[in-house]
């Protein structure tokens, strides 16, 4: 079992990103969409509630070192490919006393940003995210963690705005996916029990249609042969930092972008630690936890990486890199045999991964270097300068994850 910090070491909070007058413009100016929006597919197929990467994308591309003029040129690229949608004027007022009736109502979204906003506004971010947190932790999944995601960037950037457009954003998109039954706990490793839903199959038949993953994984946390998995995982103080851990064997060779998801998703939470009780930590990463597996059902069961896969991985050395992150030349090409990638310019293809490790063909490959670099692989062959900026990258989302990764 690999070492762990301890989730209650928590990361410190109140980092500051680099700004400038064009990010905050264009920050100001995306706080003016909703944060998902409908596209219409060439097949005639239809994809709804997408999340709008945009807000996410802003700040780390400003944490890399961005010019004003690539933050710009990056925002008018977003909305030229994306057709994203102008938020609505709010058309009701959410009181103090009946916000929690209203949760997971995405036509409240408008109303749901401004309650937070005015909350933030009168009380402070700090005393808002400590009264709501231990609330909508229970729906953690909220916009496949998307919300949750944007809610630490405010905070860790001591961003009140952002704090509040990330909380009405989780209110709005709330995802609770059951209440735990009580069953007893079979193991503290993450990892073994996705292998027992692996095995199990029941779960291998379960197919669940929907217009999103955020539908898909509402279908699958109503089976009732779901229900008893949140209680699975036996949870302590270390149980965060074993999650992340078996999320990032779930996301290297397999390159699922949901599995990617569950990464950030932890150093997300692991971040927001402070601001709960011992108790609603607990509760936070149980939940955390059930929505990792019900997403894990839609990534196909791929297999994660042994510990000892994980151990040598880990023993690679550091590798020079080039301005725009890149492996230099024949480094790169000794790392990519390490690994038993195909070399530069063959592509990253199914066939390439070890079996039970590829993803299903409609979910694709998922994220490119840029957004992977941070915990230490690389893909190969389909990384350009180019894409690698349009993507934008994990790095602020996995600054600071536990020690034993």
């Amino acid at each position: 079992m690999p070492a762990t910090q301890s989730s209650l070491d928590t990361a410190a909070a109140g980092h500051v990103i680099p700004s400038s007058p064009a990010y905050q413009a264009l920050m100001g100016q995306a706080r003016r969409l909703a944060t998902e929006f409908v596209r219409q597919n060439a097949d005639g197929t239809i994809d709804a509630e997408i999340g709008s990467h945009l807000e996410l994308a802003l700040a780390s591309l400003v944490e890399l070192g961005a010019s004003d003029t690539q933050l710009q040129r990056f925002d008018t690229d977003y909305r030229a490919r994306w057709p994203l949608e102008p938020l609505p004027a709010p058309r009701a007022t959410i009181s103090d006393a009946l916000w929690r009736r209203y949760l997971g109502n995405r036509r409240l979204e408008p109303e749901f940003r401004r309650y937070f906003a005015d909350r933030v506004a009168a009380e402070g971010a700090d005393s808002v995210l400590r009264a709501a947190l231990p609330v909508l932790v229970e729906g953690i999944a909220a916009s496949a963690w998307h919300a949750l995601i944007r809610t630490m960037l405010g905070w860790i950037r001591g961003d009140a705005a952002e704090i509040a457009e990330g909380l009405g954003y989780w209110a709005a998109t709330f995802l609770r996916l059951g209440r735990a039954p009580g069953v007893p706990a079979l193991s503290r490793r993450p990892a073994e029990l996705l292998a027992r839903l692996r095995a199990d199959p029941a779960f291998r038949a379960m197919d669940h249609f929907g217009i999103s993953l955020w539908r898909r994984t509402e279908a699958l946390g109503l089976e009732p042969h779901f229900a008893p998995v949140i209680d699975w995982l036996a949870i302590d103080d270390d149980t965060l930092g074993l999650l992340a851990h078996d999320s990032l064997a779930l996301y290297l060779d397999s390159n699922q972008i949901c599995a990617l998801h569950a990464v950030t998703s932890c150093q997300a939470l692991r971040e927001l630690m402070p601001l709960l009780s011992r108790a609603d930590q607990h509760k936070a990463v149980r939940h955390l936890w059930q929505s990792i597996a019900a997403i894990y059902a839609l990534m196909g069961f791929v297999v994660p990486l042994t510990d000892a896969e994980m151990a040598a991985r880990r023993a690679l050395p550091a590798l020079a890199r080039d301005r725009g992150g890149r492996l230099r030349g024949a480094r790169r090409a000794r790392h990519q045999a390490d690994l038993g990638v195909p070399p530069r310019g063959a592509g990253l293809r199914r066939a390439a991964l070890p079996a039970g490790r590829r993803p299903p063909p409609e979910i694709g490959l998922g994220p490119t270097f840029a957004e992977s670099r941070s915990v230490g692989f690389e893909n190969s062959g389909r990384v350009t300068r180019k894409s690698a900026i349009r993507r934008g990258s994990a790095r602020s989302h996995l600054r600071a994850l536990p020690r034993s990764l």
